[in-house]
């Protein structure tokens, strides 16, 4: 965040050019953000697939996981319908989806793994 600077009038000029963020540090920034959001993806997904296991998202009308996710949390349909699939076959992808819990690849690289991946080809796949 760039702060301006006192002036001698005692007001604050505006910043300059040198409080810009360098492209590199916006870079770094992006890649942060994304392992983070990649993790807590994966988080999610993981938390997913226990309350799928034990019916938690049942009643109230829901008619499927990704329904009661896109109404819980917020998600578009097709998000929630994503990661839903995900946590039904996060099974197939352990090696993808270690990637993801450390921030490596995201929740749709491996959703698109698992419709794909079985025990015999997972690790080429990852």
């Amino acid at each position: 965040m760039f702060q301006g600077t006192a002036s001698t009038n005692g007001g604050v000029r505006p910043p300059t050019a040198v409080d810009e963020p360098a492209p590199e540090q916006l870079d770094a920034r992006v890649g942060v953000l994304a392992g983070q959001i990649h993790a807590l993806t994966a988080r999610l997904v993981d938390t997913l697939a226990e309350i799928d296991e034990v019916g938690g998202w049942q009643g109230w009308g829901y008619r499927s996981l990704a329904h009661w996710l896109s109404v819980r949390a917020g998600f578009t349909v097709r998000d929630a319908q994503r990661l839903a699939t995900l946590a039904t076959r996060r099974d197939r992808i352990p090696t993808l989806m270690a990637h993801a819990h450390r921030g490596g690849v995201s929740a749709g690289m491996c959703e698109a793994a698992a419709r794909l991946s079985n025990m015999a080809n997972e690790a080429e796949i990852a």
